[in-house]
């Protein structure tokens, strides 16, 4: 009985076929002879025994045979099988033979009585071509895919019988002589060349030498992971952005792996299927959003720590390997930051940040703080362009004109609130707009550095002391607020209820 995978379904014209190869399921079998010749025969596509239906180096088990894809050889299938003394057990010509190129094109498929495990499979492949090469000096190969691990063969795909059996050529693995490999891990073709490629310094070497993990744990100290691009100035306790030309551009590192699940917090991570390398790729893009400046070294040090520190991507079947990562890194390091830029991307586009550190520090309310910080830094764009010798109408008019929208009503009350008293200062000086060469020399942002009000609870006491009884509630709130007592009217409006106030003293008087 000889083991092999094949597909339920045959496929009898493979060339012309369009073959979804990810959707392909197999079915792991053990056969005789005669009806691995059927599956051949009949154009099943065959392949060896994994773990499940991913054909992964990791995921391989084991194999009976052996298939050499010979392409390009000037010796035609026939003449080479009776030229050589150790035969193939099934040979048949491929479905691009004779259809581009030169030479022909056939696969030899060696069966053997005894299992070939992950040691023995690619020094038995090289076995057997040094073979055919030593008793056929002509002999030529132009694909070494059979060296694959993983690699899908496909059955005879043409209608005329082009199937040559040899039942009685049944092997031992002694009987081609070769050096099984350590259990370690054995590098593929793609990550001989990709290795190649990278730049001989100590970081890629300790990258290709080190597990991932010992590897960041070594350049941890040396990089760090950027996930939000510089703010523009750092003013009111905020991060302040130019809402124009910058698009704030982050990398939510945590908040995107956690979802809600009662009382747990469940890790959600991108698993096979899912395009892990493409959204990896958009990672490494994004990155260089973040950082423009930022070298090859530091974003293959992110992309690493995305996979193995963050846990946002499922690498258990190591399909994101170092190889990979530096091939991602590589290609996004590649791009221009101009074509980074321009290419679309549905970022946030905020005026400012609100510094959390900065609230706690000095006991601020996140939320109401604000509504502070972003009247502060509007007044920023319409102290320049007010002109105290317009009415409130032709100053609204001129910053209209000048891009800020702004009703007649809120630039009365930013002019008239407390907060920003020093509007008045401004207007004072006489600074009349941005022509004027005092208003040059002194930017608004200096005429803004007066400390904010501290906004606390204040006591009845506090309140009664300033409070005039023969005003009304509107008068005695302007008046506390002249007076350093920031309150707002319904706290004033309660504290008249609790001492019996009347808010409104003058309305009997009216009346009568």
């Amino acid at each position: 009985m000889y083991s092999t995978s094949t597909k339920v379904y045959s496929y009898q014209q493979k060339r012309e076929s369009k073959i979804n190869f990810q959707a392909m399921k197999f079915e792991s079998r053990d056969t005789d002879l005669k009806a691995f010749v059927e599956y051949v025969k009949n154009g099943h596509a065959i392949t060896h025994i994994f773990k499940d239906n991913r054909r992964i180096k990791d995921n391989y088990m084991c194999t009976s045979f052996i298939c050499l894809d010979i392409d390009g050889c000037p010796i035609d299938m026939p003449m080479m099988i009776e030229r050589i003394a150790k035969k193939p057990t099934m040979a048949y010509y491929t479905a691009s033979n004779g259809y581009k190129g030169e030479g022909f094109r056939y696969r030899f498929i060696y069966l053997f009585d005894e299992l070939i495990d992950k040691c023995h499979y690619q020094p038995l492949v090289c076995s057997i071509n040094h073979y055919l090469k030593d008793c056929v000096p002509e002999f030529e190969n132009d694909d070494n895919c059979s060296e694959n691990i993983n690699q899908l063969y496909f059955g005879c795909d043409c209608s005329e019988t082009n199937l040559i059996v040899n039942a009685d050529s049944i092997y031992h693995l002694s009987e081609f002589p070769h050096e099984p490999k350590n259990n370690e891990k054995m590098e593929g073709r793609k990550e001989k060349k990709a290795k190649a490629k990278m730049p001989q310094t100590d970081f890629f070497n300790d990258l290709c030498k080190f597990s991932p993990w010992d590897f960041l744990n070594k350049y941890r100290s040396v990089f760090q992971v950027q996930d939000h691009s510089n703010p523009i100035a750092y003013r009111y306790g905020a991060f302040i952005f130019d809402g124009k030309k910058y698009e704030e551009v982050c990398r939510p590192l945590i908040k995107d792996r956690l979802i809600a699940s009662k009382d747990n917090l469940k890790v959600v991570t991108i698993k096979d299927g899912q395009h892990r390398r493409k959204k990896l790729c958009a990672d490494a893009i994004q990155y260089r959003r973040i950082n423009p400046k930022i070298t090859l070294e530091n974003l293959v040090y992110d992309l690493m720590y995305e996979i193995y520190v963050i846990g946002k991507y499922d690498n258990t079947d190591n399909v994101l390997n170092t190889f990979e990562v530096y091939k991602i890194a590589d290609y996004a390091s590649s791009l221009s930051i101009e074509e980074i830029m321009q290419s679309e991307y549905k970022g946030n586009k905020h005026l400012f940040r609100l510094d959390n550190d900065y609230c706690k520090k000095h006991h601020l309310e996140p939320k109401s703080y604000c509504k502070t910080v972003a009247k502060l830094l509007r007044m920023e764009k319409i102290l320049p362009l007010y002109n105290s010798t317009l009415t409130i109408i032709e100053n609204v008019e001129n910053l209209r004109n000048d891009g800020i929208k702004i009703s007649e009503k809120t630039l009365s009350r930013y002019l008239k609130d407390g907060d920003v008293s020093m509007v008045w200062e401004h207007i004072q000086n006489g600074f009349s707009g941005k022509d004027n060469k005092a208003y040059n020399n002194n930017p608004p942002t200096i005429m803004f550095q007066s400390p904010i009000p501290e906004k606390r609870r204040y006591t009845d006491d506090e309140i009664g002391e300033l409070y005039d009884v023969s005003k009304s509630l509107k008068d005695n709130l302007q008046n506390l607020k002249q007076n350093g007592i920031h309150i707002g009217k319904d706290r004033l409006y309660s504290f008249c209820k609790r001492h019996h106030i009347e808010t409104n003293p003058n309305k009997n008087t009216l009346t009568n």
